[in-house]
């Protein structure tokens, strides 16, 4: 017996190469959505090193100071006379009127970045913007500049201040000119007349 063709019908080619089109594509798909989670999965990672890198650096900082003739110098502060230290009260310096400020609502609260725009505005700053975060929300607010440029007049009371370098601050904020970010927590909410 000699051996016959197997005929294949046009119908029988077109669904062969469908379905080897489709294989094809779910195969790309599959590599696409791979790549996106290694993506996002180092930009996690990157973001937890950067905290983790920032707290181990402000507690490296504590130590060192400890040991450091600036812990013998804050005690001389703990003696000084009350002239000294109300003159040294009167000499605050503040970051300047004019400094690109922008104000980061880095909660869930509608409108809180809006609210302390106004605030600072009121205090005589004329070129703040206000943003949103876009990483994670944060229960206490900070200021982050580049260097000491003074206290914020009007600005939340108590609030921590990282000299650190602005590219760390993730926010829907793109411009370049700003020194100084507010990041207000959920500490700060001036909108619903006071903290959640």
């Amino acid at each position: 017996m000699a051996k016959q063709k197997k005929k294949t019908s046009t119908a029988g080619l077109f669904f062969l190469f469908f379905l080897k089109a489709v294989v094809i594509i779910l195969g790309l798909v599959i590599l696409a959505m791979g790549a996106y989670l290694i993506r996002f999965y180092i930009y996690q990672k990157g973001a937890e090193t950067q905290e983790v890198a920032d707290e181990n650096a402000f507690e490296d900082e504590q130590e060192d100071e400890l040991l450091t003739a600036e812990a013998v110098a804050e005690d001389e502060l703990l003696y000084e006379t009350d002239t000294q230290a109300a003159t040294e009260e009167t000499e605050v310096a503040y970051v300047a009127f004019d400094t690109p400020i922008a104000v980061i609502n880095a909660t869930e609260i509608s409108g809180l970045a809006g609210a302390w725009k106004t605030r600072l505005e009121e205090a005589g700053y004329t070129n703040v913007q206000a943003g949103n975060i876009l990483s994670e929300k944060l229960d206490e607010s900070k200021v982050v500049m580049a260097e000491n440029l003074g206290i914020v007049k009007g600005g939340p009371d108590g609030i921590n201040v990282e000299i650190a370098g602005l590219d760390t601050v993730y926010s829907d904020i793109q411009d370049e000119s700003v020194k100084v970010f507010i990041l207000i927590g959920r500490d700060n909410n001036i909108v619903s007349g006071g903290t959640e």
